[in-house]
């Protein structure tokens, strides 16, 4: 994960997170550039139980007071699955789907910059289903997942605050010298 590019960094955080999670279950956990058409499908069915992530879009941004600006990223993993052994690909799409949107709420994978992704936010779909030859089905998950870019104005201050200097009950001064750079 870079500093320097954080969209990226977040995707290789959820895509190893949900790698992680599901482990040995998937034949397959990649990052995917979007959205399917029938063809690019019916190639991820190959590598099916699959469950591939990508960046959907990003709303607008909101500053906060450290000058950085929090963006709200709607991101997706799509499911792919065909009939395995007896299980039936859509027995095996639910049961991925139902984890799914069991794990999202409340992860951050890892990282400082990225918000817990509420469950308001998490929505499925089904996209696909396919009965030619080995059949597939596609499921989309998608949520929404604020993440703060851009660079703080805070990383600027100085090591020390300034000593703060008021007047106790009695009238006594009090001083607080603040923080040292160390």
């Amino acid at each position: 994960m870079s500093d320097q590019d954080p969209l990226n960094g977040l995707l290789d955080a959820v895509q190893s997170g949900l790698k992680a999670h599901f482990g040995a279950g998937l034949k397959q956990c990649a990052r995917h550039p979007g959205r399917f058409d029938a063809a690019e499908l019916e190639r991820h069915g190959a590598h099916a139980p699959a469950i591939l992530v990508a960046l959907l879009g990003i709303g607008p941004g909101a500053e906060v007071a450290s000058g950085e600006v929090d963006h709200a990223l709607r991101l997706g993993a799509f499911v792919v699955a065909a009939d395995v052994g007896r299980t039936d690909r859509d027995v095996l799409a639910a049961g991925l789907v139902g984890t799914l949107v069991t794990l999202l709420p409340g992860q951050v994978w890892g990282r400082d910059d990225t918000h817990p992704v509420s469950a308001r936010t998490i929505r499925a779909q089904n996209l696909y289903a396919s009965t030619r030859g080995r059949g597939i089905v596609l499921w989309g998950v998608e949520w929404r997942q604020d993440i703060r870019l851009g660079t703080s104005d805070f990383e600027s201050w100085p090591g020390t605050l300034a000593g703060i200097v008021v007047r106790g009950p009695g009238g006594e001064t009090v001083t607080w010298g603040g923080i040292g750079d160390g």
